[in-house]
């Protein structure tokens, strides 16, 4: 059964197995990813997040990046990873378009969400949560103070809500079908399975690519 092969499956069975690894060598086991993953989820859920509505990062690569997406779609969410190399204007009409609820930006990118606080493009989010610590913006840290690294109840199966490039005018969200969204993973899974990649294995997957981008989130979901 496809249940076996979630992650949080693997944490019950092996917490201390090595998760991820990140650039800087700071290593994860299955517990702590998954502990940090709880927290959020919980988090998100007692600030009013319910099934179906949406949240945004801004972040290169980076734990918290992975665990927030994992996070909110544990809870039924939409996540729309937001290409940080665009202008501020694009990010607010994204966070517009989305109706994203709360914003997660990482502190490399403090000057960005400057300029978008700035201009009143983050006027309609209800909370703004950071990576590390911009001025304005409450920690993910502090966010996730007091939350249990227990599993929410009644998990719900979320999923991305990628935006085009706008290379032929602004960026077009594609929104899928939460309803849809664990039979989309299955078939991904079953993809890897038939190109040979073994589930619960020691295999290693390098992501070199950005995590904003529609694959490469879904790959290292499936890796963990």
């Amino acid at each position: 059964m496809m249940h076996d092969y979630e992650f949080h499956e693997f944490a019950k069975r092996t917490p201390d197995g090595l998760s991820i690894v990140e650039a800087s060598g700071r290593r994860w086991s299955r517990a702590q990813l998954a502990g940090l993953i709880n927290r959020i989820a919980h988090a998100l859920r007692q600030k009013g997040l319910r099934e179906g509505e949406v949240v945004a990062v801004l972040s290169p690569n980076c734990i918290e990046f992975v665990a927030t997406y994992m996070a909110a779609t544990d809870i039924g969410l939409y996540v729309v990873p937001i290409n940080w190399h665009t202008s501020s204007s694009e990010v607010a009409y994204i966070l517009a378009d989305s109706g994203a609820k709360i914003l997660f930006a990482h502190e490399r990118l403090a000057r960005l969400v400057e300029r978008l606080t700035e201009s009143g493009g983050a006027t309609r989010l209800k909370h703004r949560i950071s990576f590390g610590t911009i001025s304005g913006l409450t920690s993910l840290n502090v966010l996730c103070e007091g939350q249990p690294e227990s599993r929410v109840p009644d998990p719900v199966r979320g999923r991305s809500l990628i935006y085009t490039s706008a290379t032929t005018g602004k960026p077009k969200g594609v929104k899928l079908p939460i309803r849809d969204a664990s039979a989309a993973l299955e078939k991904t899974i079953s993809f890897h399975m038939s190109c040979g990649v073994p589930l619960a294995s020691d295999n290693v997957h390098l992501c070199a690519s950005m995590l904003y981008h529609a694959a490469p989130m879904e790959f290292v979901v499936i890796s963990l």
